[in-house]
């Protein structure tokens, strides 16, 4: 019957053969294929700074710090369902104020919250931090450092201070310390740190004010950009630390990675002397004990 009713509506059917499955192979060995997530085809970071939270009398109270990650292109890459370990690290003059870690699903990432609050002022010099975010995919750790970032110093943490001025005894002339010497305030490894990041955003005149190198000679020497510190791109400081500091003299070692303009980059391990003046600390040797090229 099937045969006879196929055969009148001009159906293709026969009840000897097998049905049909179409196109479908249900026989095909399929194995479930294994990718992994976190291997984001990212070449390099960047980082977005904007101050939020803004009083009416104290003005911004904490930054925002977004980071994205672009391709060799400069664009920035798509990805989903990542966990990516990203880790802010801020600092001031070498010295380490605060360390947060998050996990970057994809590049809507809406960063870190710092709040001012959290930064000791005594620790917070010339009211400027550098800031670095690193980001870890399965393959690479990528890594961007801004340096020299304002803060509002009004939001800073402030120390609580345990001394009463009423019970300080003596005239203002009483307790002054007299010395034909001149008084610098501060350590002198800031000076260093002022130095290096003068030299890692290419402000080449502001850190030949902070010396008085004789080997240096003039600016233009010291700036010139194929034997000079013209020739630098960026710098990227690990530490700085004051080895000595006495009769108006100290010593400050710093080890950090210089890259020049070709991009070569160069581990540096060295010694500053410097001495004081009436306007501070001054740079005024420089001696490289290692330097190691990556």
């Amino acid at each position: 019957m099937a045969d006879k009713v196929a055969q009148e509506n001009g159906i293709n059917w026969a009840s000897t053969a097998p049905p049909s499955l179409g196109e479908m192979n249900i026989f095909q060995n399929i194995m479930p294929s294994e990718t992994d997530v976190n291997d984001i085809a990212a070449n390099s970071l960047q980082i977005t700074i904007s101050e939020v939270s803004v009083d009416s009398v104290l003005g911004p109270k904490a930054l925002q710090i977004v980071p994205r990650l672009l391709d060799a292109a400069g664009n920035k890459v798509d990805f989903e369902n990542a966990a990516l370990e990203t880790t802010l690290e801020v600092s001031s003059q070498g010295v380490k104020l605060l360390t947060s870690k998050n996990l970057m699903q994809n590049n809507q990432f809406k960063g870190f919250f710092m709040r001012f609050s959290s930064l000791p002022q005594e620790k917070v010099i010339d009211n400027k931090i550098d800031i670095k975010v690193t980001v870890k995919t399965s393959k690479k750790t990528i890594q961007m450092t801004k340096m020299g970032v304002d803060v509002n110093p009004n939001a800073l943490l402030m120390p609580q201070s345990s001394e009463n001025p009423e019970n300080l005894e003596g005239t203002p002339e009483e307790n002054a310390t007299g010395t034909d010497s001149p008084k610098v305030i501060g350590d002198p490894k800031n000076t260093v740190v002022n130095f290096l990041s003068n030299l890692n955003s290419q402000n080449l005149k502001a850190a030949y004010s902070q010396s008085e190198n004789p080997n240096w000679g003039s600016y233009e020497t010291f700036a010139n950009p194929t034997s000079g510190f013209g020739t630098v791109k960026s710098v990227d400081v690990t530490n700085v630390s004051t080895k000595a500091n006495a009769n108006n003299t100290a010593s400050v070692n710093a080890t950090y990675t210089v890259t020049d303009k070709s991009g070569n980059a160069t581990s540096l391990d060295v010694s500053y002397g410097l001495k004081a003046t009436e306007t501070g600390w001054k740079i005024t040797s420089y001696k490289i004990n290692s330097s190691q090229k990556k």
